[in-house]
């Protein structure tokens, strides 16, 4: 059986762990900026899920006459609300609502809304669930770093993300 001989050398020298170091300081440092766009982008779309799903809900609740109410959706800057106005209150309008039925969402501190639905107010009629609006309106939602998406709603009540 033969034996090995060692030269009395064995390991790394301090010129590769050098380079081994540097080169995990490089990725390390390259992988920080696409994890924060990942997280904004993870965070505007998560609000924008929400933001359809809370409109496609107050359609249904209109179409429904839950309550026997007309149902709104109401957009500011820092927040949405789902809100009721009851059967016989005119006009329907915000200002008008049940306020002890309203589901309010506020926005992160990194996001605002904005919209072109007039007075940010968006009504869906019963039985149909049509919207108040004559033409395609849009919310969108701004991250601070400039990430943004957008919400569509057209007069037949299609409410779809962009």
């Amino acid at each position: 059986m033969k034996s090995r001989e060692t030269s009395g050398t064995s390991g790394f020298t301090l010129v590769e762990l050098l380079m081994t170091m540097a080169l995990l300081l490089i990725l390390g440092a390259s992988a920080v900026p696409l994890y924060g766009n990942l997280y904004t982008e993870s965070q505007v779309d998560e609000v924008a899920d929400l933001m359809v799903q809370m409109l496609r809900t107050t359609r249904v609740r209109s179409q429904a006459g839950l309550d026997d109410a007309t149902h709104g959706f109401y957009v500011d800057a820092r927040s949405y609300v789902l809100y009721e106005v009851s059967a016989g209150v005119t006009p329907i309008e915000y200002s008008n609502r049940n306020a002890s039925f309203d589901f309010v969402v506020s926005m992160p501190s990194a996001i605002t809304l904005s919209t072109s639905i007039p007075a940010g107010d968006l009504i869906f009629t019963r039985p149909r669930g049509i919207p108040s609006i004559a033409a395609t309106e849009t919310i969108t939602i701004t991250h601070e770093s400039g990430a943004r998406r957008d919400i569509e709603i057209n007069s037949f009540g299609i409410i779809s993300l962009r």
